[in-house]
């Protein structure tokens, strides 16, 4: 019973996010435009509403995220520590990976064309390390994920092939 009782309840949860987000959505691109002659660029009337729900789903998906991975990480612990140490292997891995992108980023504002007055504040330093940071970040784990495709498929074809059971 539990396992359907919660079930309902984050599929209810989910209902309830896909609703407000469309709602948000379609606030975003039919409540209206203004359009600036001199410069050429739109700017729509319910940017911050989107930006406000786009900040509150992220830091509901990180809260959840660590909420889970602490609990789990602790159930995993009683039972047994050695899988739960490998596990925290993981986590520092992508702490490690997450340092030495930010290292490696490039800081250097006067590489990239100012775009306007309002881009000016993000041109520094910390954000432009952090942008690079992310962007080399999702590239590797998108290299690790290919060779794990790869890797589990080579494996898997072995083990069948071997007539061992996995």
């Amino acid at each position: 019973m539990a396992v359907s009782k919660s079930r309902k309840v984050s599929g209810w949860i989910l209902i309830v996010l896909l609703i407000i987000s469309a709602i948000v959505c379609g606030l975003f691109f039919f409540g209206g435009v203004n359009y600036d002659e001199v410069e050429g660029i739109k700017a729509y009337n319910q940017t911050s509403i989107l930006l406000w729900w786009t900040y509150i789903l992220v830091a509901f998906t990180l809260i959840a995220t660590l909420l889970f991975a602490i609990v789990g990480f602790s159930n995993l612990f009683k039972k047994s520590p050695k899988r739960a140490l490998r596990g925290l292997l993981g986590f520092v891995g992508l702490i490690v990976l997450l340092i030495v992108t930010y290292l490696v980023g490039n800081g250097d504002p006067s590489s990239l064309q100012m775009l306007s007055e309002d881009s000016n504040q993000y041109m520094t330093s910390f954000w432009l390390k952090t942008s690079d940071m992310v962007i080399y970040s999702c590239e590797v784990l998108l290299v690790l994920c290919v060779v794990a495709l790869i890797w589990g498929a080579i494996r898997g074809s072995v083990i069948v092939k071997s007539g061992r059971s996995k």
